[in-house]
């Protein structure tokens, strides 16, 4: 896939500007891009990595999942507050990443990139919690029963497989996920996990 991008871009390259051979290789490289998001998600889903635990200090680790997702132009008008503090986690720090960027794309992408996303951290019964909550349209009823089967998606050019994953990835660390959409509007995504023990490296 990398290669027939690679390509593409170059054909691109040649072509003038606002034509509609440019716009039909406009549309081949995001065809490629959705193909590419296929397959990775296809390859985390089917067969994840297991997981390597260790204490991970969760506000530290969403604070450089926060500012990768800044660097994207398409989300400069969204904004993502973090309040409150947990100890530290006994987690995988990189699938961590993975989900938590997951849902925080997903949370901008239900408001269309503006707007607010907030998230929480809280501790309960030896579990750290993340709140994400987004000010979206909320899921409809019969989409959330099924939200967690893979290859369901409310976006035009989702995968369908992001809360599966999700789901795949915090449960493998003994964790869980969950989703709610309160009567006030928008979704609460509320994922568990587990807190160190004061020995773990």
């Amino acid at each position: 896939v990398p290669g027939a991008r690679g390509a593409v871009q170059v054909i691109a390259s040649r072509l003038p500007e606002k034509t509609r051979d440019a716009a039909i290789v406009t549309e081949v490289l995001a065809r490629i891009d959705g193909l590419n998001d296929l397959i990775q998600d296809l390859l985390v889903f089917a067969r994840p990595p297991a997981p390597k635990p260790a204490r991970v200090d969760l506000p530290s680790l969403l604070g450089s999942v926060i500012a990768l997702l800044k660097r994207d132009p398409a989300l400069s008008d969204l904004e993502i507050s973090v309040t409150g503090d947990v100890p530290h986690a006994l987690a995988d720090p990189n699938l961590m990443k993975i989900t938590l960027q997951n849902l925080l794309i997903n949370a901008a992408h239900a408001q269309q990139g503006k707007g607010s996303v907030r998230v929480t951290l809280r501790r309960t019964d030896g579990f750290n919690s993340i709140d994400i909550a987004d000010s979206g349209p909320g899921i409809p009823a019969e989409i959330r029963a099924a939200l967690f089967r893979p290859f369901k998606t409310t976006k035009a050019r989702g995968t369908g497989l992001g809360m599966a994953t999700a789901k795949r990835l915090i449960e493998s660390q003994d964790g869980q996920i969950a989703v709610e959409c309160p009567a006030s509007g928008g979704t609460r995504i509320t994922l568990t996990i587990p807190v160190a023990p004061a020995d773990t490296e």
